[in-house]
């Protein structure tokens, strides 16, 4: 299971693997625990993952969805 999360130093949006303890910012390089972080989503695999950040990060931007072919993910 992979989790869509924010940073809680920069509020930047990445992915984490919940099986994991702890992940750092690839923006910042805060380092936190996993279970701490508010999740903004969820998905099955890496890809969907990385798919549900793309989206996120485009609606967080106000930009256009140019791929609406994405598929449903628990948000």
């Amino acid at each position: 299971m992979f989790v869509v999360v924010n940073c809680p130093h920069c509020g930047e949006l990445m992915i984490a693997d919940a099986s994991n303890r702890t992940r750092s910012c690839p923006k910042c390089g805060y380092r936190a625990e996993i279970h701490a972080l508010r999740v903004v989503g969820r998905a099955e695999t890496a890809a969907d993952a990385r798919e549900l950040l793309q989206k996120m990060k485009m609606r967080r931007a106000g930009g256009e969805d140019l791929n609406p072919t994405f598929k449903h993910f628990k948000v």
